[in-house]
């Protein structure tokens, strides 16, 4: 008996459960993308090959990417009841919300040989009998896919927590990390998907990719290939003609981007390449490389923030396909507005700002969510700062930016806003794109004045006398002892 060389193909479907769209929006969870080492042979069905395969979780909650040791039984094996421990990362969800599934395509067994080398590739070899010997010719190469190296203007450096592969469920957003991910972006084993980061509107005439792949057996008789890679629907993005492969391995490179570059939409992307070879017409599939391609608005604002893989996944990822700062605007505040986590528990005080109220444990005032918001604005590379509105007796932009006290007897009153007993001395915005944002309210306006009178101006205004007269919002710890007007009245 003879057996025939196939090659199976690991394809990887994302399917949604029932009631759960596939793309979510950014307040939901979902698997957004799955992906393995997926091309391998195997002699008949029923062969079983171990490979590595990951999903990714989105960015509305905690995301993270999860990759596991599987076998694969050719021709398909269905990884729905897999424990993948990224679902536990995604809450409000529960079960299992996607799955893939390996759909294998391998060569059959054939019946009794007749005669020598019978068998499509058998090449040289002896055969006795009823042919029994299997050869080592150019057919029986098996190039796989190690390593994919990406190089390119417009590169932008992000920073990990440590020299493993990137792992966000293992990292927080608040720690400066230092790490730099390095253009060693795909590897086949150990398992490497590090993000690639690039500005919108990148060029990639400069955009390169390097590839190292395997031989198995090795080729002792040099053969000429053309190299390709085909990114989504097959296109093609690089490839390199006359390819010398000989030995064990090749590296192969730098091969020029040849496509038109699409990063012209902002958002967090799977950029995922199937590379080829092709030898006398024979083409056949050595691996395929999948990693995260995150695009910003522009080239990031690092002047109070360090541009962390995570931080960016999670501002590329919400801020997705917007075509204006005010649309990005409009998806950070949104995806940051409401109660808990970001609102302080019970009356206690804040405890952090800025990128620490994405991680656990950690709650700010309305000042500290104006600070999360700048900071996903300017790793997007939109200008932004934050400014303080509050209660005025004067009508106009501009007008509502300063503490309003005036001389009550021997003592100082303050005019600060309500509600009653809720007491607000002023409301923290973000202003970025031309605009106020307010983060927990949801709040937006054109100008301090528009935020004040139009929206956060029916909590009230309050002429107070404060103990030991601390000014609201200056001191820290004031409190009111004393109303002695309300509603005074916005202008």
């Amino acid at each position: 008996m003879r057996t025939r060389r196939g090659t199976v193909i690991l394809a990887i479907v994302l399917r949604a459960a029932a009631g759960l769209p596939l793309l979510a929006p950014a307040h939901a969870s979902a698997i957004t993308s799955c992906w393995g080492d997926d091309s391998f042979t195997a002699a008949c069905p029923g062969d079983t090959v171990t490979r590595t395969v990951c999903i990714s979780c989105d960015q509305g909650c905690s995301p993270g990417t999860q990759c596991a040791e599987v076998t694969v039984t050719a021709p398909g094996s269905d990884c729905a009841s897999w424990d993948w421990s990224c679902l536990n990362n995604c809450p409000p969800t529960s079960g299992t919300v996607a799955s893939c599934v390996f759909v294998a395509e391998a060569g059959g067994c054939e019946g009794e040989g007749e005669g020598e080398g019978e068998g499509e590739g058998e090449g040289e070899g002896e055969g006795e009998g009823e042919g029994e010997g299997e050869g080592e010719g150019e057919g029986e190469r098996d190039p796989r896919l190690e390593t994919v190296t990406y190089a390119g203007s417009g590169r932008i450096t992000l920073y990990k927590k440590d020299a493993n592969p990137w792992d966000q469920a293992s990292e927080l957003y608040a720690p400066n990390y230092n790490t730099a991910v390095p253009n060693l972006c795909w590897r086949r084993s150990p398992a490497l998907a590090d993000p690639m980061c690039y500005a919108r509107g990148s060029t990639g005439a400069a955009f390169t990719a390097t590839i190292g792949v395997s031989i198995t057996p090795p080729i002792t008789d040099p053969v000429t290939a053309l190299i390709e890679g085909r990114y989504g629907s097959g296109i093609l993005c690089f490839n390199k003609e006359n390819v010398t492969l000989s030995g064990s391995s090749a590296t192969i490179g730098p091969m020029n981007y040849m496509a038109a570059w699409s990063l012209s939409t902002i958002g967090a992307y799977t950029w995922g390449v199937e590379w080829s070879d092709t030898v006398a017409g024979n083409r056949e599939v050595m691996g395929n490389s999948s990693n995260p391609l995150l695009i910003p608005w522009s080239t990031p604002i690092t002047t109070e923030t360090t541009v962390t893989a995570k931080r960016m996944y999670r501002a590329a990822f919400v801020a997705r396909q917007s075509t204006s700062e005010e649309q990005v605007a409009d998806r950070i505040q949104a995806s940051l507005a409401g109660n808990p986590p970001f609102e302080p528990r019970s009356g206690q005080p804040y405890n952090g700002y800025g990128w620490q109220l994405l991680d656990p444990g950690y709650w700010g005032d309305c000042g500290q969510q104006a600070y999360t918001m700048k900071y996903h604005m300017h790793i997007l590379g939109i200008p932004a700062s934050v400014a303080y509105v509050h209660a005025s007796t004067d009508a106009g932009a501009g007008k509502c930016l300063e503490l309003e006290r005036q001389p009550h007897g021997s003592r100082t009153k303050y005019l600060i806003l309500g509600p009653e007993g809720s007491w607000n001395a002023y409301e923290g915005c973000c202003t970025t794109a031309g605009k106020y944002y307010a983060v927990w309210p949801q709040a937006k306006a054109n100008d301090d004045y528009d935020m004040l009178k139009n929206h956060i101006g029916s909590w009230g205004q309050f002429w107070v006398l404060t103990y030991g007269d601390q000014a609201p919002g200056e001191v820290v710890g004031w409190r009111v002892e004393t109303v002695l007007q309300r509603d005074v009245p916005i202008p």
